[in-house]
């Protein structure tokens, strides 16, 4: 494919996935600048593992983030003070807690993410 040509139609949650995995990957490299807004990787990670039909765990979380995890701690209980998300019990383990995203969160970053997506789209010709 060369560079002109458009890249097929994607979904938001495609793009949500890309910008977690982008996310997760300059945190485990060490190149987050200190000011990089760890919740926005999270609620990212949150929307891409949820269309995954995965749940991820505050641990997992908190790691994903790329913050300390005192910080990353933190934020997910803004968050979840704010009902951005909600923390569930595993029924698997019910030592740990699972985050998921509020369905207001939810509806939010999908309409983001796609309008996100149509102006890429649009930029790019």
């Amino acid at each position: 494919m060369d560079l002109g040509t458009p890249l097929p139609p994607t979904q938001p949650a495609d793009l949500a996935e890309a910008l977690a995995v982008l996310a997760e990957r300059r945190a485990l490299g060490g190149k987050l600048p200190p000011s990089t807004d760890h919740a926005w990787a999270m609620l990212l990670a949150l929307f891409a593992a949820e269309r995954r039909s995965e749940r991820l765990s505050v641990s997992d979380l908190c790691g994903l983030s790329g913050a300390p995890l005192t910080t990353a701690f933190r934020a997910v209980l803004r968050m979840e003070d704010r009902r951005m998300v909600m923390r569930l019990a595993d029924p698997r383990d019910h030592r740990r807690s699972l985050v998921a995203l509020s369905d207001p969160t939810r509806n939010a970053l999908a309409e983001a993410l796609g309008d996100f997506l149509a102006a890429l789209v649009k930029a790019s010709g």
